[in-house]
């Protein structure tokens, strides 16, 4: 526990509340530079310079907790290319808090989620193929983005295109919802049934590199 630091975290879904009036954010933890950590958020929360937040990082059955100040905001613009079938930005504020004290470490039951960089999969459901990119990724399942419907409590074959080869995966859809991050598409999120050894070492493989 000793070794682990805030660089542990980056990539990593983040919770965070700001203190004056509790409100709760949500995103993830972009970069630490040691005496500043970025997080990437969608808010409708209007957000002032100086204001004090309590952070927390889920890591891989491990969580963190520091606490900071906003000392910068900086708009990003999302866009969808449909010819290169590639997300190139993010439609997010980048939010960056100077961390006062040191970070505490403590123990969790929760698995870690790691941003993934936009992968391309393919899906199947019901005999209907559609297209669409992982957003981030876990041991036991992964959130996409699609402009395709997605029938929620249904069954769905995945093939994930990762630099480690194609994951064929399969799973359950846990929600579908309109994505607040990219105009005209859906966020989805997949439980994943288990995988046999050779595709739960690759799906390993493909954790690791998201790291």
């Amino acid at each position: 526990m000793s070794k682990i630091t805030i660089h542990n975290f980056v990539g990593t879904r983040t919770r965070f509340q700001r203190l004056r009036d509790a409100k709760l954010f949500s995103g993830w933890i972009e970069a630490y530079s040691g005496s500043t950590v970025d997080l990437s958020t969608n808010t409708k929360y209007d957000l002032q310079i100086g204001d004090q937040f309590r952070v927390e990082g889920y890591g891989h059955r491990v969580t963190m907790v520091a606490s900071g100040k906003l000392v910068e905001i900086v708009k990003l613009a999302q866009v969808l290319d449909g010819k290169e079938l590639k997300i190139i930005e993010s439609k997010r504020a980048l939010l960056r808090i100077e961390v006062s004290g040191s970070p505490r470490y403590a123990s969790s039951v929760e698995s870690v989620r790691l941003k993934a960089p936009s992968v391309p999969v393919l899906f199947e459901q019901h005999g209907r193929e559609f297209h669409g990119f992982c957003i981030d990724a876990g041991l036991n399942g992964f959130s996409f983005t699609t402009s395709s419907v997605v029938e929620v409590n249904e069954e769905i074959v995945a093939q994930v295109q990762t630099n480690h080869g194609v994951i064929v995966c399969s799973g359950n859809v846990r929600y579908c919802r309109l994505d607040r991050d990219r105009e005209g598409m859906n966020r989805c999120g997949i439980y994943l049934h288990p995988f046999d050894r050779i595709r739960g070492t690759r799906w390993e493989a493909f954790l690791n590199s998201l790291e």
